[in-house]
């Protein structure tokens, strides 16, 4: 498949601290803007686009503290988009782990500020955002030389998603607020149109990967995951299922042991979240599905013997369901030497 595929983009709009509906709705989403793009970080979204609609400098600055806490917990690139006044405010975005950092194209001194920024930071780090087709197309020229990326927002000028504005050789992600699912299959087919973002794709969320699947059986690139090994390549134990040993990505930590058939690895794969096989209640189990404390995918490794699995993984609240943030909490032999360490760990 080409690198080219087609990028599903949620949106965030943060104001005053809270996630909001859109740039021009300010009914709340969410009051924690981590917690919702941990919710978008589960595999089947392909990058993030966060909106800071701050008023003020205090303002600003509490929303790149929020910007720099998501871009350290989500896998997915960060676009970071708004306040930007002075190359400095594109500094704070790119330092706070952004891919790109977005420029308003709407507002005179961030089109004179591109060339600036783009020799400073390179034109892969730079977007546009374009309220309107006129900031497009009157500036066709300085966004070819300076900007890696267009996201059109729709909605200001009313202009119809069939003619966002794009630019030969520069992909456009269209920000739309709704769009039904044909005419979805339609835009993402056409040139120039690298992908959809804003709550088009933040209201399907949990459907991404069926329109994914959709879109791949008319041959438009999107991104899947894919397994290296098929269930069959794996040796079960008498019960036809596969013990998995549960890490915790970011701290090498054992968190749990668990079991899978092979519905739930096939539904593991697909989804992105941990799912497993409850040998008590003879059913799939979604983890994090009754406690919100899922377990988002890393990596899957089969051992030597390919009889067990290890999945490394990003972890919600705890995984134990005692409350403990690892079920091996029952201490049964310890080293006593306070020198003690692993030379391989600095």
């Amino acid at each position: 498949m080409s690198k080219a595929y087609k990028k599903f983009v949620p949106s965030i709009y943060l104001y005053q601290g809270r996630a909001v509906h859109s740039l021009r709705d300010h009914t709340v989403v969410d009051d924690d803007p981590l917690r919702l793009a941990m919710s978008y970080n589960n595999g089947t979204a392909d990058e993030l686009l966060i909106f800071d609609q701050s008023r003020t400098d205090a303002e600003h600055d509490q929303a790149i503290d929020m910007i720099r806490s998501i871009c350290e917990n989500v896998r997915i690139p960060v676009t970071g988009a708004g306040h930007i006044r002075r190359l400095e405010d594109v500094k704070k975005l790119i330092y706070a782990g952004c891919r790109k950092a977005a420029l308003n194209f709407s507002r005179e001194d961030n089109v004179e500020l591109a060339a600036e920024v783009a020799a400073r930071f390179g034109r892969d780090k730079i977007a546009a955002c374009c309220l309107a087709t006129d900031a497009v197309l009157g500036n066709q020229e300085l966004i070819l030389k300076n900007v890696s990326r267009l996201y059109y927002v729709d909605g200001i000028d009313r202009t119809p998603w069939h003619k966002a504005p794009r630019v030969d050789g520069i992909e456009t992600i269209a920000v739309l607020e709704e769009i039904s699912d044909e005419d979805m299959a339609v835009l993402m087919n056409m040139n120039g149109i690298g992908g959809v973002g804003g709550n088009a794709v933040n209201d399907r969320i949990s459907r991404i990967l069926g329109i994914k699947k959709e879109l791949e059986e008319k041959h438009i690139p999107v991104r899947m995951r894919k397994a290296a090994y098929p269930w069959s390549a794996f040796v079960k134990n008498s019960d036809g299922l596969l013990p998995v040993v549960v890490q915790e990505a970011a701290t090498d930590q054992v968190l749990m042991v668990a079991y899978m058939n092979e519905e739930a690895y096939e539904k593991t794969i697909q989804t992105g979240k941990m799912t497993y096989w409850s040998r008590s209640r003879k059913e799939l189990w979604v983890k994090g599905d009754t406690s919100g404390h899922y377990q988002y995918v890393r990596s899957l490794a089969g051992d030597c013997d390919m009889d067990t699995l290890l999945a490394r993984v990003d972890q919600v609240g705890a995984a134990c369901h005692t409350g403990s943030h690892s079920c091996f909490f029952n201490e049964d032999l310890a080293d006593t030497d306070p020198q003690s360490h692993n030379p391989g760990k600095v």
